[in-house]
């Protein structure tokens, strides 16, 4: 009967998450967080891509992720956070960008894009939002208030 509830109290989160969602974002958000939690939710678990500027700002970068790792584990709870930040392997952007386009072609997980001052000019993150609505994956934002959306958003 435990375990029925527990599951009972997650699924009530999701819904209010994607009404949360669908009042700040839009419907169309919302319908593309909706997939992202039926595919994922398949699996047991929510893979979730954390996609941000990180070439040229790895201090700042480093921050940033953590915080949005943090973030997004509060709001889903037990799920799996690919963070570009703990790849240790790579020593080129070209590397980078193949190991994190690959995991989201093969995961197809829930994209936190962190908004940030550098955003609109990292070629990478666009090119990871490209993918992502290319596979139409749910992409959620993580910004402060006074963050602007990229242009290319």
């Amino acid at each position: 009967m435990e375990a029925v509830n527990s599951v009972m109290m997650v699924e009530l989160a999701l819904v209010m998450m994607v009404g949360i969602s669908c009042l700040s974002f839009g419907i169309e958000h919302g319908i593309k967080l909706v997939k992202a939690i039926v595919t994922n939710k398949r699996e047991k678990t929510v893979n979730i891509f954390l996609c941000g500027p990180i070439t040229g700002h790895e201090k700042e970068a480093k921050k940033y992720f953590a915080e949005a790792s943090r973030y997004v584990k509060r709001l889903y709870g037990p799920c799996k956070v690919f963070n570009p930040m703990n790849i240790k392997k790579c020593k080129t952007h070209a590397e980078y960008m193949k190991v994190t386009t690959s995991y989201i072609k093969d995961k197809k997980p829930l994209i936190a894009l962190i908004v940030n001052k550098y955003t609109e000019s990292s070629t990478g993150t666009k090119a990871e939002i490209e993918l992502a609505n290319f596979l139409k994956l749910g992409i959620l934002s993580i910004k402060d208030d006074d963050e602007k959306m990229p242009t290319w958003w």
